[in-house]
């Protein structure tokens, strides 16, 4: 009989076919595509095991039922907390929590996996004893116990690109992915020879060095912004030593002894009643850290000036209501809290809402967090817009917008100056109510330095060098990484 063959015109990614006695119990097409199929195939070739197979029982870890953390104890990690080779410590469950979900403990070489939601596929490898900890249910903790197969290995190849299309095949799609534990041990893995596979990990290890390492230098240009910005400004901060005590005041008919333990940390201080008459009366408001940065910042080479004097509006946006909101793209794009990229805004990054809202977003736009649960967030996250978008765009009532008048004040001189330590600090100063809040009253009294419209060029121009020097450094790091990677997958693969 005479084998049916389809038209080499065909995708055979889109349309293929494949034999009942090649289908593994599963019937939709990601899984069974011929792409992945020839994965499988050459994977099968080096003489592959099932991940089940090679491993003690997978586990994952649990939340407390309270939802109650603690400010230390055991490091309790979730999929954000996470990379191949980086750990962040932001959270700890106490001991009694951890003994009743000690299965999930982690150790050095175990390897971390997310099987759940949005970072489905996220790996990590606890490469010291220092990162032992524990888990949440989100997580499938998984440990080698076959001496062919160093973890190390594993962990690199499960975080590939060829590891991550398996860890997508073998994923049920509903309306939240997930990758149970069964599923999660039929991947198969390469059996290469220990040599090649500590081969794999020295080549991927050095290429992470690298990337850290253009990634410290980056950093590096990016943290001496602030130093070059108040340095042309003519503004030196105040160190630590001139905060505290409250200096005693010849001219007043009462002073503050010096030695009262309230006073050495700032919580006692002095003010006149002319400072406070009609205004805030919050004691933070008024303290001496806060006079001793606007006194410094004042004592600059330029006058100062409001916000608002140099401005065409300073506005909040406006959240839709649920029912506003399309999970599909519309012609409405709403930049909301986490639609950034670095320190841009990203249109990409947009939510969308069946309705147009009333405000369009412009090219030099600034935007601040100007509500938040947590005090010390409110007005430390600021964002530029570097281009107008194709679509009117609006922004959620949790941002604020700086507009600035460009015949006055330059958009690209204001936001590093803004994004300094110091003024951050004095934004945040402006905070108001239970869930704290700034209003754009608030932010239009701040004053700034105002040099003229030549020099906050030339200050944004070489601010602009600096950080097409950073991300210069980034990109080297990146394709270094990418190299490595391509090169590992060949060894995996072969050619």
């Amino acid at each position: 009989m005479k084998k049916f063959k389809l038209s080499e015109n065909i995708d055979p990614n889109k349309v293929f076919i494949i034999n009942r006695s090649e289908l593994e119990g599963r019937l939709d097409i990601n899984f069974n595509s011929f792409s992945i199929r020839k994965i499988v195939e050459r994977i099968k070739s080096k003489g592959a095991l099932k991940l089940i197979d090679i491993t003690e029982p997978i586990k994952n870890g649990s939340t407390p039922s309270d939802g109650k953390f603690e400010n230390s104890g055991v490091t309790y990690y979730r999929s954000q907390d996470f990379t191949l080779y980086s750990f962040s410590k932001n959270q700890y469950i106490s001991e009694i929590f951890n003994s009743k979900i000690i299965r999930s403990y982690i150790k050095k070489g175990d390897i971390l996996l997310a099987v759940v939601g949005a970072t489905l596929g996220k790996v990590g490898y606890v490469y010291s004893e220092e990162l032992e900890g524990n888990i949440n249910q989100n997580i499938a903790r998984i440990r080698i116990n076959d001496e062919r197969f160093l973890s190390e290995f594993v962990a690199i190849y499960l975080d590939s690109n060829i590891g991550q299309k398996l860890i997508q095949r073998y994923t049920t799609i509903t309306t939240q992915a997930y990758l149970n534990n069964q599923q999660l041990g039929k991947i198969p893995i390469p059996l290469l020879k220990i040599e090649v596979q500590q081969n794999i990990i020295n080549i991927l290890k050095s290429a992470y060095l690298k990337k850290q390492q253009k990634e410290a230098e980056a950093q590096r240009l990016l943290d001496s912004i602030d130093d070059y910005l108040l340095g042309e400004l003519g503004i030196t901060l105040p160190k630590e030593e001139e905060y505290l005590p409250q200096n005693t005041d010849k001219n007043s008919s009462y002073n503050l002894d010096n030695d009262n333990p309230l006073v050495k940390k700032g919580r006692l201080f002095l003010t006149n009643l002319s400072e406070v008459t009609g205004k805030r009366i919050d004691p933070d408001y008024y303290s001496i850290y806060y006079k001793k940065i606007m006194t410094k910042v004042e004592k600059g080479k330029y006058p100062m000036d409001t916000i608002s004097n140099n401005c065409i509006n300073v506005f909040s946006g406006k959240t839709p209501s649920s029912s506003e909101y399309s999970k599909d793209n519309t012609l409405y794009p709403i930049i909301k809290v986490s639609s950034y990229t670095d320190y841009k805004i990203d249109v990409e990054k947009a939510a969308f809402s069946v309705n147009k809202q009333p405000f369009s977003i412009l090219k030099g736009d600034m935007f601040i967090l100007s509500a938040a649960h947590q005090a010390e967030y409110v007005g430390k996250h600021i964002k530029y817009l570097e281009e107008t978008p194709e679509c009117s765009t609006s922004f959620v009532g949790e941002l604020l917008c700086i507009r600035v008048n460009q015949e006055k004040l330059l958009s690209n001189y204001l936001f590093p100056l803004l994004n300094t330590k110091y003024y951050k600090i004095l934004i945040n100063r402006e905070k108001t109510g239970q869930t704290s809040h700034i209003y754009p009253k608030d932010v239009e009294s701040i004053k700034i330095p105002l040099p003229p419209l030549q020099k906050q060029n030339e200050i944004a121009a070489h601010i602009s060098q600096i950080r097409n020097k950073a991300n210069a450094l980034k990109q080297e790091g990146k394709e270094i990484l990418e190299q490595a990677k391509q090169e590992v997958e060949q060894m995996i693969l072969g050619n």
